[in-house]
């Protein structure tokens, strides 16, 4: 197949960005339920006590963020408008809300010390015990989501409209996808700061009213750990390497010549596709 390479550098990168931003995603989603859980459990509740706890499975909560965050990613991209190449289908999507619903309390259960065979049962255990409560947050959730998403494509026809970009001039291409990043960026910042903290909290509260907590929050407050344990932890070394990474490419791509290389990559199978044709 043609473009391989560059399909596999993209997939790379585009993997990279999801494992880098899902560390503080998973900070804060982890920190959330603390929250609640030591309200719930009527504990004393400050800042570096949810963060501590939020970060003492964190490893097991980053890999199960990247893991979802990979398989949204890859909907949404999916139910894109496209010419050719695979069309999202009604399988692909209940096999997705199927996923979103197995694993609605995959997160609380995490941040109580479950493991992930442990935490799929919790979620299946939510879903045993008040299915309509279960379907009626994952369902709710997307619908607003959806409402956001629509909202944000209605959006970028209305800028297009007012600050239309010509495809036929120099960075046209570049100008049109820097235009239509303004809608999707403010989406995403809409349902990262206000709509997915209110659905985590009514896991969250969901989880507490089947899920016993008390004793993991008590057994966490008595083994905190230290600011230097988590600065030094292999999750946050790696965390770090892969930001410098991503740093590294995005500002000193051409002067290591890594932009370089992919123009050479494109141009090669550019060259390939013409031979062909």
């Amino acid at each position: 197949m043609l473009f391989q390479m560059i399909n596999l550098i993209l997939t790379a990168w585009s993997f990279l960005i999801i494992c880098v931003a899902s560390y503080p995603i998973s900070i804060c989603n982890a920190a959330m339920v603390v929250v609640h859980d030591l309200r719930t459990c009527k504990e004393n509740v400050t800042i570096w006590k949810c963060v501590s706890i939020a970060t003492k499975h964190i490893g097991k909560i980053w890999t199960f963020t990247v893991i979802d965050s990979w398989i949204t990613v890859m909907a949404i991209l999916d139910r894109l408008p496209k010419k050719r190449g695979h069309r999202r289908t009604v399988a692909d999507e209940l096999l997705y809300y199927a996923w979103k619903v197995a694993t609605i309390a995959v997160v609380p259960a995490l941040v109580n010390g479950r493991g992930f065979v442990d935490a799929g049962k919790d979620s299946l255990n939510l879903l045993t015990s008040d299915p309509l409560r279960t379907l009626g947050l994952r369902m709710g959730y997307s619908a607003v989501c959806w409402l956001v998403g629509i909202l944000a494509y209605l959006g970028a026809i209305l800028l297009y409209a007012v600050f239309p970009v010509s495809l036929e001039e120099s960075h046209g291409i570049f100008n049109f996808y820097l235009l239509m990043a303004i809608p999707i960026v403010i989406a995403v910042c809409i349902i990262a700061v206000f709509i997915r903290p209110i659905f985590l909290l009514g896991v969250a509260k969901f989880y507490t009213d089947v899920i016993d907590v008390n004793a993991e929050m008590k057994k966490d407050e008595t083994s905190l750990p230290s600011l230097s344990d988590f600065l030094l932890s292999w999750k946050t070394i790696i965390f770090a390497f892969l930001l410098i990474e991503v740093l590294l490419a995005l500002f000193f791509g051409d002067r290591i010549g890594f932009v370089r290389w992919i123009h050479q990559v494109a141009h090669k199978e550019v060259l390939q596709l013409q031979s062909i044709q």
